[in-house]
């Protein structure tokens, strides 16, 4: 990483989720902002251009695949990640085609969390994961 300090969006319907990812990130050196929806979450993207945004894909209010597509038009080049708890058949293509670089499952390992976004703010890093998958960089 380089010396400038990252922020990272979290998005997630949970509040645990988004206090544990928190902490985490904080704990690692990033700055974090969190939004309960993709609704408020696109209003915060685009007021922080943040460098990196990590949502969960099925949440009540503003499905997580739908604000990577939103995000993707207005923010070009901004890295997405997904956490997901579904098994949902097709959701890898799914995430493929609104440009996320990564998806992983819940629960998530933290060290693979932290090898994803790694590899979201600085491609080269090599990542191996048990329970989820990456994809390369456009």
């Amino acid at each position: 990483m380089n010396a400038t300090k990252k922020t990272i969006l979290v998005v997630d319907d949970d509040p645990r989720i988004l206090k544990a990812i928190g902490l985490r990130l904080k704990s690692c050196g990033f700055e974090v902002l969190t939004a309960p929806d993709g609704a408020e979450a696109l209003t915060v993207a685009e007021m922080n251009k943040p460098d990196l945004v990590i949502t969960d894909i099925w949440m009540p209010v503003g499905v997580g695949l739908s604000l990577a597509y939103r995000l993707k038009q207005s923010l070009p080049g901004l890295p997405v990640i997904f956490l997901t708890a579904s098994r949902q058949a097709g959701l890898k293509d799914m995430a493929r085609q609104v440009g996320a670089v990564a998806l992983l499952e819940k629960p998530y390992e933290p060290e693979i969390l932290l090898a994803a976004i790694n590899h979201a703010l600085e491609p080269v890093v090599p990542v191996a994961g048990t329970n989820g998958f990456l994809f390369k960089r456009p």
